[in-house]
């Protein structure tokens, strides 16, 4: 849970590409949150399938570089 006045200081610093949402607040908060883990258990999929792939694998560390080096321009 996060408490709503935190919400307007960080919503305004969050990715619109994506939707990764708790990666992109736990580090636009950069450790001014305290963040616990509660375990979940997924049942087992009936029908469909996941939509984890390489592409969302390569958006997350995006993402993740982007934040941790705020948005600097990379030359390769």
């Amino acid at each position: 849970m996060i408490r709503r006045e935190r919400i307007p200081n960080l919503a305004k610093f969050l990715s619109t590409q994506g939707f990764k949402i708790l990666l992109d607040i736990i580090v636009t908060a950069r450790g001014e949150l305290r963040v616990r883990e509660l375990p979940y258990v997924f049942r087992s999929r009936h029908a469909g399938k996941s939509k984890l792939d390489n592409l969302v694998v390569i958006d997350f560390f995006g993402l993740l570089l982007s934040k941790v080096t705020a948005d600097a321009p990379f030359d390769f």
